[in-house]
């Protein structure tokens, strides 16, 4: 929601979080990091009670562009060019490099969560929303099913342990969304992760149908594939990633490889029959990917059971509820006790 100065009218975002153990890691690796200039700045923390619930109210800089994915519907999610996709990736993954140099994974980087200071080619991208950021002990892995499921690597899907590679493969499902308009992965059954999903994730199975891509490098799907690595210890990291061609703006010089990559195995057909490639699938008539809109609805549930530790818990929407309790509840978060 918004707030704004009283002294100097500016207008800025405010975040209200209950106060508990899980906010107040939220807040301190956001402050932590919020030195950087790619990432939401912090003006100001105070504590609240709304109902007698503790609350944590976090006041951050207001950024007129919104999110990502929201510019990127807007403009009916054409494909953004290689050339803006490296300096959306050049910026976010300068964010990335700052918090995994401090050992700290972010675990839940999509477009929702990267901000923009305009809608203009001048625009600064910001990475938000620390809800699932954590700073583990040195050499030690993490374990919580954490990142939104079209975003999440392998690993995580499978509840092994993992570390801050996580970011990196969601960083690469971003940049293939981004250059084509729709994710790497997604349930064709309407499900929110249905078990063909996974399978795919599992597998890294994904593609690059020319319809699609015949605008885009060989060099720049060379990195998605290194990013989509399904072993975490073969997946590019920030620092090799922040030197790619893509994201310095310079060309790769022809018959160069990229240190890991293979042949284009995920644009053949596979002889499994459960598992049918997009380039295959697409061409089938009356078959289309699916455009990022169609699919916010499934992202929101499957958050219902990842967020809650994989427990299928059924949640209300209470902006249709007529519990007097909530209206009232409503109606105090929406004017906070809070001066700017």
């Amino acid at each position: 929601m918004a707030c704004y100065s009283k002294e100097k009218n500016e207008k800025f975002a405010l975040k209200v979080l209950r106060d508990g153990p899980k906010a107040r890691r939220e807040i301190g690796l956001h402050y932590l990091t919020n030195v950087h200039e790619n990432v939401v700045t912090i003006l100001d923390i105070y504590e609240n009670t709304f109902d007698n619930v503790k609350c944590l109210l976090m006041v951050v800089e207001f950024l007129e562009g919104g999110d990502l994915l929201s510019q990127f519907e807007k403009q009916g999610s054409t494909p953004y060019s290689e050339k803006k996709v490296g300096e959306i990736i050049r910026q976010i993954g300068s964010a990335v490099q700052y918090l995994h140099d401090m050992n700290i994974a972010h675990r839940d980087i999509k477009l929702e969560n990267i901000l923009c200071s305009s809608t203009g080619d001048d625009c600064v991208y910001k990475l938000g929303d620390y809800g699932f950021a954590k700073r583990p002990e040195r050499n030690m892995l993490m374990e919580s099913p954490c990142c939104t499921p079209f975003y999440a690597p392998p690993e995580v899907l499978s509840r092994e342990r993992y570390d801050k590679s996580c970011d990196m493969w969601s960083l690469g499902v971003a940049m293939y969304i981004l250059l084509c308009g729709y994710p790497p992965f997604y349930s064709m059954k309407g499900l929110a992760l249905s078990p063909g999903m996974r399978n795919r994730i599992a597998k890294g199975y994904y593609a690059f149908p020319p319809e699609e891509w015949d605008h885009v490098s060989q060099s720049t799907k060379d990195d998605i594939r290194c990013l989509l690595r399904t072993d975490p210890s073969e997946r590019m990291t920030i620092h090799s990633l922040m030197n790619t061609s893509l994201v310095t703006g310079q060309n790769q010089p022809e018959g160069v490889p990229i240190p890991g990559t293979h042949e284009a195995e995920d644009d053949k057909v596979s002889q499994d029959p459960f598992m049918i490639p997009r380039s295959v699938r697409f061409l089938r008539e009356g078959v289309q990917a699916p455009r990022l809109h169609s699919i916010q609805e499934e992202v929101s549930r499957a958050l219902e059971t990842m967020r809650l530790g994989g427990e299928s818990t059924p949640l209300r929407n209470f902006h249709n509820s007529c519990n007097s309790f909530i209206g009232q509840r409503t109606a105090h978060l929406s004017v906070p006790k809070i001066q700017c």
